[in-house]
Formats: C-alpha cells, sequence, structure tokens
C-alpha cells in the first residue's frame, strides 16, 4: 500500500521539486492550493487537486475532511492552524516559515542568534512556532519546521533580480547598490530549499522536533549578485554605483522584502545567517 501525503501549497518556488521528490520516494501525493495558480507541470490528471483556503482551520479542514496522510507538508497558508486540523491524526507535520534575526554590529546571524521582534508579524512568526513545538510535544505529530530566507530561481511571482536584468537590457550600465554593495542576504535556490525538505523527509527520526533555518552555503555580497547576472547576461562593462540609505528612500529597490521595518524606523538591513 502507498504512503500518503498531503502538500500545502505547491504552486510556490518549491512546490514542483518538492512534489518531484515525494513520488520518487513513493508517495501518492495530493495537493491543496487555493486553484488561483496552476503550474503546467502539475496537472489534475498527474495528481490530486484540493482547491481551499489555507488560512483558516475551518475551510482547511472541511476539505480535508475525515482524510488520513502518512505526511503533511505545509509550504503556505497559516500555519498556527494545522494542530487544530491535523492533531492527532497525521504521524509527520512538516512546515516551512521565515524568520528573522538581530544581526548587532553587522556580525553574521547564526541559528542561536536572538530573533528580531520589533515588528508584530515577526511576533507572530516566533509565536506560530510555539504553537507548532507544543502541539509536538503534546504528542500530537511529529513535527520539523523549517525556516526559508528569500529565494531565487523558477517560479518566483516577483523575482527580485528583475529590476537589475531589466536595467542591463535597456543598455544602462551603472547600477546603483546599497552601501557599495556590501550587504550580505542570505537566500537559497528554490531546488536547494526543496533538498532541504526532502532530507527531513528521509531522516525521520533525526528530524523529528527540529527547527532548521534554510541558506545556501555561500552568500554572495549584492555587488556580487549583480557582476554576476551581468557576467551571464554577456555584459563586461558594469558600473557600480554607491548610494547611501538616506538618498534612496523610498524606492530601495533591492532592499525590498529584506525587513519589514527598514525604510520605516532607519535601521540597516539584516546581515547573513552562517
Amino acid at each position: 500500500m502507498s504512503k500518503k501525503a498531503l502538500v500545502i501549497g505547491g504552486t510556490g518556488p518549491t512546490g514542483l521539486p518538492i512534489i518531484q521528490g515525494l513520488e520518487e520516494r513513493g508517495y501518492d501525493v495530493a495537493m491543496l492550493h487555493s486553484g488561483k495558480h496552476e503550474l503546467p507541470e502539475l496537472p489534475e490528471t498527474r495528481l490530486e487537486h484540493i482547491h481551499a483556503s489555507a488560512h483558516f482551520a475551518e475551510t482547511l479542514g472541511e476539505a480535508v475532511g475525515s482524510r488520513t496522510f502518512d505526511l503533511v507538508i505545509a509550504t503556505y497558508g497559516r500555519l498556527r492552524v494545522l494542530p487544530e486540523v491535523f492533531g492527532g491524526r497525521v504521524p509527520r507535520l512538516i512546515t516551512v516559515g521565515g524568520t528573522i534575526y538581530e544581526t548587532p554590529l553587522s556580525r553574521p546571524a547564526v541559528e542561536d542568534s536572538p530573533r528580531d521582534l520589533n515588528h508584530k508579524i515577526y511576533q507572530k512568526i516566533v509565536e506560530t512556532e510555539h504553537t507548532l513545538m507544543d502541539a509536538h510535544d503534546a504528542g500530537e505529530f511529529s513535527l520539523t519546521h523549517l525556516r526559508y530566507p528569500n529565494l531565487y530561481g523558477p517560479r518566483q511571482l516577483a523575482p527580485r533580480e528583475w529590476s537589475v536584468i531589466r536595467r542591463l537590457r535597456d543598455g544602462r550600465r551603472r547600477i546603483p547598490v546599497l552601501d557599495a554593495g556590501l550587504t550580505l542576504e542570505s537566500r537559497a535556490f528554490v531546488r536547494n530549499a526543496a533538498h532541504a525538505v526532502l532530507l527531513c523527509v528521509d531522516h525521520p527520526e533525526a528530524a523529528a522536533g527540529q527547527f532548521y533555518s534554510v541558506v545556501d552555503e555561500h552568500t554572495p555580497s549584492d555587488a556580487d549578485r549583480v557582476l554576476a547576472m551581468a557576467e551571464v547576461m554577456g555584459i563586461d562593462d558594469v558600473e557600480l554605483v554607491s548610494f547611501p540609505p538616506q538618498l534612496g528612500r523610498p524606492a530601495w529597490y533591492w532592499g525590498i522584502g529584506r525587513s519589514l521595518r527598514w525604510g520605516s524606523d532607519g535601521t540597516p538591513p539584516p546581515r547573513a545567517i552562517c
């Protein structure tokens, strides 16, 4: 009898490689998502689609009904409602969220660095992690939680590299970079992030009750990223123009998504996690 897995989300950047990995591991996969976005690689002839909101226990519970699964991977939706829906019903739950760390004195963050709690959404992220861990400790399921950084690669709805690529395509060779392009931001290629999820699938005992911060091993600077894009495009006459944050308000195109409070309180962008 095949194992059954439910992937909540699935149409985002890491959904396809996660589902492919589960299929390769012998899982019968169902995908629950809103139905607003479909991937041509994942038609309903390939796997079951359940269209429902993953943001509320009522809609999620109604969509799942009395069904059981050997594994639930939640890459989307309101994670804090999952214990209410799946507690005592599934043996394993793998969840994907995000985080941000405090990085005093420009030091790289590590996994035991203090969490940034200076925004209500950051506080909600930490509260959700506690809710999930409490359910794990109560024996409602075996939890593994992964913290994604900003991702890059296929299936991004708004790829942040486009602002640089478009400028280069337009023949503009002077590229503005914040603080000389020295900013380091943790990111992960979509297949690398999906691989981390699948490693947790493969090692249930080692991953039980664990929280993992997922990042690429190497963290290039903003300047490195711009020059790498130019090299791929066959452009070798790029000039990087440094500007301080004060001159960039409110159009810090390269900083969008780094911090929900960066730009509102004048704090610098967070540094990389090593």
